[in-house]
């Protein structure tokens, strides 16, 4: 079954089908609230519980060619910086819509959040152990109050890095800044990572280091390119004064899933 239902509903009608003998396909957010979650997937009629039904989330990047050509390019351990944003301009849905209905489990969290939190926690290849910090926005007059609007949030991996989400149902412009100051200012889905600084000897110049920073840039949801940006320092090892910077920037495609990087260009 596919449970494409509004967010409110997901919890009661794929318990409905694993009672029925069911496989599940269920939209995201999977459930509302822990408890719910706790209960769905911990529930035995599913597999690893000792039953043998499969509730699968139905967030089809995860199977794309182009996303695990990203993942092949990362290295989890060292990544530094990892963000994930999503926006939508008002007006693109009704007032009445079920994303904007607290009964429902709307709100921009709920709705556009879950495309930003997936691709952190492949990204760092682990959960989060700390939550930094979390801003909520309530939606303007007319829509419902008790939901959000925009939100962002922070958390700590186990590595140290940093993941940060930013997601806005109705983006205006006028509180990108608000929202998302360490942000890089940009008005379209994306996700990235920065990886900490390598540093290593110049061979051909004594006394002399070279210092390597890597970022690589999915550049829409939906989309089949990427971006991998490397910068790259000379500077003297005794004093750090740098004597010389450039970037170097490859603008890679992914069509198929042959080898994961065969048809990469």
């Amino acid at each position: 079954m596919y449970n494409l239902l509004p967010n409110g509903l997901h919890y009661e009608w794929t318990i409905k089908a694993l009672k029925a003998n069911k496989h599940v396909l269920l939209e995201k957010p999977s459930v509302s609230n822990a408890s719910e979650a706790r209960l769905l997937f911990r529930n035995p009629l599913l597999q690893g519980n000792g039953g043998t039904l499969i509730v699968l989330d139905a967030v089809h990047i995860r199977f794309h060619p182009v996303w695990q050509k990203f993942l092949n390019l990362i290295d989890p351990p060292n990544i530094e910086e990892a963000f994930s944003q999503s926006w939508v301009p008002p007006g693109l849905f009704a007032k009445d819509d079920v994303r904007f209905q607290y009964t429902l489990s709307g709100g921009s969290l709920m709705d556009l959040g879950s495309y930003n939190n997936q691709p952190l926690r492949q990204a760092f290849a682990s959960e989060p152990i700390e939550c930094i910090s979390a801003t909520a926005r309530l939606m303007p007059e007319g829509f419902y109050q008790d939901i959000d609007k925009a939100f962002t949030a922070s958390w700590r991996f186990p590595n140290g890095g940093i993941g940060t989400i930013y997601a806005d149902s109705q983006y205006s412009g006028r509180d990108l800044l608000w929202l998302t100051y360490y942000l890089p200012p940009v008005r379209s889905p994306k996700f990235g990572v920065r990886h900490r600084e390598v540093v290593v000897p110049c061979a051909e110049v004594e006394g002399m280091e070279m210092a390597a920073r890597k970022m690589v840039v999915f550049r829409s949801r939906c989309g089949i390119g990427f971006d991998v940006i490397e910068s790259y320092e000379l500077r003297e090892i005794a004093t750090g004064e740098v004597k010389k910077t450039w970037t170097e920037t490859q603008y890679l495609k992914c069509y198929s899933g042959e080898g994961i990087g065969g048809n990469a260009s």
